[in-house]
């Protein structure tokens, strides 16, 4: 789409911030209004529209994209999205350990581990570990608990979940994102351990090197998104 405006800036509005291109407020990909919780994360959005060149490209604009989601998706199906997301909780990354070889496992055990017992402490969540492709049952309540957390939180926040359990594969790692407790690039670790360790003792495919670098642009937009919101 060619650029039909020439500058962006935000506005308080009824209900927080919106976006306004040339004057006009900015709407949502399903023409709702765009408004935005925090000063930081209007700004953030505005600034992905003041930078675009001659033509508009949307996938350059992931605030934009996450923000839309929120209204025109999450808002409107919030319980479904939420179930989505908790899912996760029952066959989540961490606690599926490769067979073999031992270096790949005592990588995985170094990093999840921890993990799991952040979700035991700090979300009441306790989950088992195995090294079989075969689902294990998670307890009942360990599953409760992980998806009232989802369940509290804003329909800002359930969208950068969505994001993050989608790039990670994990309802635990997303949360530590969502709380602070791992950076961006902790998360990305943890998430990409196989392939990365794959890719260093049998050499780098380019296509699967693009598909992880993707990831973790990705996953850095998503942080960013929640970094925003809570300023």
């Amino acid at each position: 789409m060619k650029k039909f405006y020439k500058s962006a800036e935000t506005k308080p509005v009824e209900g927080g911030y919106g976006v306004l291109l040339d004057n006009r407020p900015l709407r949502t990909n399903a023409k709702k209004p765009l408004v935005l919780p925090t000063e930081a994360l209007a700004e953030g959005i505005a600034e992905e529209w003041n930078v675009q060149g001659e033509k508009i490209k949307p996938e350059t604009m992931p605030l934009m994209t996450l923000a839309s989601t929120a209204i025109d998706l999450i808002a409107e199906d919030r319980d479904g999205k939420v179930a989505e997301i908790s899912k996760y909780g029952e066959t989540d990354l961490i606690c599926y350990y490769a067979d073999a070889p031992e270096d790949l496992v005592a990588r995985q055990r170094a990093v999840w581990e921890p993990l799991r017992a952040w979700s035991k402490e700090a979300l009441n969540a306790p989950l088992i570990s195995t090294d079989s492709i075969i689902a294990v049952p998670q307890a009942e309540a360990s599953l409760t608990n992980l998806r009232n957390k989802v369940d509290a939180m804003s329909h800002w926040q359930i969208a950068v979940m969505q994001e993050l359990v989608s790039i990670t594969g994990s309802l635990v790692i997303a949360l530590a994102l969502d709380e602070q407790h791992l950076s961006a690039e902790q998360a990305i670790e943890a998430s990409q351990l196989e392939e990365n360790f794959q890719a260093e003792n049998w050499g780098e495919d380019e296509e699967e090197a693009e598909v992880r670098g993707q990831k973790s642009q990705d996953l850095h937009s998503a942080v960013n998104f929640l970094r925003l919101l809570n300023k």
